[in-house]
């Protein structure tokens, strides 16, 4: 999890522990594992801390150099995970900057609410509300 924005450091020495790195945004979480040859898909466990939408969630493995890339699609696009399995260190999601996006990246309902939100806003500002 080294890539993780937003974690202190003890919470990053924790996270370095980990057999696997991940990083998240609103809407996708992608893990890295490094896997030994002859690992099966029942050899790796865990249950998730949050949920996902299992239709949209994929993976590959890269033969070469052993890795399992695995990119979750999160059921809740409008939080942070604060750890990817139930059972490792959490993160403090407060800490998290998130990337900048547009209105554009937002589904049709959280768009509508937004632009309301701005319109009513810049209405604020004029004085017409």
């Amino acid at each position: 999890m080294s890539g993780q924005p937003g974690t202190t450091d003890s919470q990053g020495a924790a996270a370095d522990k980990l057999p696997y790195e991940w990083t998240q945004s609103l809407a996708t979480v992608d893990i890295s594992v490094p896997i030994a040859q002859g690992t099966r898909g029942r050899d790796i466990k865990g249950d998730l801390s949050r949920a996902v939408r299992p239709d949209e969630c994929t993976w590959s493995l890269e033969s070469g150099d052993g890795v399992l890339s695995i990119q979750l699609d999160k059921a809740n696009k409008n939080e942070w995970w604060p750890s990817v399995l139930t059972t490792d260190p959490q993160i403090d999601t407060s800490k998290i900057e998130p990337e900048s996006s547009s209105l554009s990246d937002l589904d049709g309902d959280t768009r509508a609410m937004v632009e309301k939100m701005m319109y009513e806003n810049r209405m604020k500002a004029l004085g017409r509300q």
